[in-house]
């Protein structure tokens, strides 16, 4: 950077001029640095900023779920709840049971998606006896285990036409017959299901029995779906 400066006599007449050099080449390097980093930092700030609107969008879907839960546990209302895989549903499930009249019995979780097509009217809603004998005889039904509590049909939406008429017989009857039995059996159950899928659009298509879907569609709660793809909430003391 070069500087001009006058040079005059005494009676204030230019003599000369004289110029002076500095070189500033470490101050333009630290002002580019400070440019650079000023554009992170803007860059940064409206990342964060939204980011910060995310979260808070988040955080109160996630309060109303809370809010359902704690809603609908005291009630013996069916519950269907909704999201993608890995967004907490089982976890909403346990703490609406927790939450419950019917705490201090069983809490059963059935997957539906886990069993073979031939074993579902065994597992889910029928004891086994009769024909069958010795350890057979001493496997109860899902739903006879979760007598007096709760059963947790996770992914509902994976049950084949034949055992989704089984079970709407279950839910409208709360009773059944065990497999080579003859007395009805019945039962006092709280139903809670999940599933990833969209119902309406099963029953729709013709793959989900409608009748089952408004049984099951009493009260439903929709997970709200994290960044990471996870919801972390009921891990906090709001579950206790």
């Amino acid at each position: 950077m070069a500087r001009f400066n006058p040079l005059r006599d005494d009676e204030g007449r230019i003599i000369r001029w004289y110029a002076t050099g500095i070189d500033i080449e470490e101050r333009k390097q630290a002002e580019e640095r400070v440019q650079k980093e000023n554009v992170v930092l803007r860059r940064g700030n409206r990342l964060a900023l939204r980011c910060s609107r995310k979260s808070l969008v988040r955080r109160q879907a996630l309060r109303k779920v809370l809010a359902q839960a704690a809603k609908v546990a005291p009630v013996d209302s069916t519950v269907l709840i909704l999201g993608e895989t890995g967004t907490g549903k089982e976890l909403i499930a346990r703490a609406i049971h927790k939450r419950s009249k019917r705490s201090g019995r069983a809490f059963v979780r059935v997957d539906c998606a886990a069993i073979p097509h031939c074993a579902h009217r065994l597992r889910i809603v029928r004891s086994r006896e009769g024909a069958f004998t010795g350890a057979l005889q001493r496997h109860l039904g899902r739903f006879e285990l979760a007598d007096g509590g709760t059963i947790f049909l996770d992914e509902i939406g994976e049950l084949p036409a034949e055992t989704q008429s089984t079970l709407l017989r279950v839910l409208q009857e709360r009773e059944f017959e065990r497999v080579g039995g003859s007395q009805p059996i019945s039962v006092d159950v709280r139903v809670l299901a999940a599933t990833n899928r969209d119902l309406k659009a099963a029953v729709a298509a013709g793959t989900f029995r409608q009748d089952l879907f408004y049984r099951l569609n009493v009260f439903p709660i929709q997970c709200p779906r994290c960044a990471n793809g996870r919801t972390t909430f009921l891990s906090s003391s709001s579950t206790s």
